[in-house]
């Protein structure tokens, strides 16, 4: 549902009247990421693998009220194909939102970093939030570094 702005303008008449006169304008969601750049580093703790990394990003956003929602997905393409490797994660935002967190999700499922409710904005610069994340799985299956977080945003 979009958010609406309502302004009253009154206007004289060339009758010397008043009139009414109403002006709609209508405020959509909005919502991007920038600046998204990670590292990762491997190593291992006796017959498992551990990468864990963290991913960084700028967040801006404006959802629709009343019934406005906005999210922050990430997945790991391709998924590290290791049978037993899960990943865990937590989230930290500056600005609005809820940051989540998992533990032990499948490697090929996206997860939801962050989510947002009704009438949440940014400032116009945005917000930084960062992932860290951790994979493990048994040796020598799990790659050295199964590469960065794709991420995503969705607002209504």
């Amino acid at each position: 549902m979009r958010a609406l702005l309502a302004v009253s303008i009154l206007a004289v008449c060339a009758f010397g009247q008043l009139r009414r006169t109403d002006l709609t304008l209508a405020v959509t969601a909005e919502c991007a990421l920038t600046n998204v750049a990670s590292t990762s580093t491997s190593s291992s703790e006796g017959a498992q693998s551990v990468v864990t990394g963290i991913t960084r990003f700028t967040y801006l956003l404006r959802t629709s009220k009343p019934e406005g929602a906005a999210e922050i997905r990430f997945q790991f393409l391709p998924a590290p194909a290791a049978p037993g490797a899960v990943l865990t994660y937590t989230t930290t935002l500056t600005g609005p939102g809820n940051h989540l967190s998992g533990n032990n999700l499948q490697p090929s499922s996206p997860a939801v970093a962050a989510i947002f409710g009704s009438n949440a904005h940014t400032t116009s610069m945005g917000e930084s939030g960062t992932i860290e994340w951790t994979w493990r799985g048994p040796s020598p299956a799990l790659p050295s570094a199964p590469g960065a977080p794709t991420l995503s945003i969705s607002c209504h």
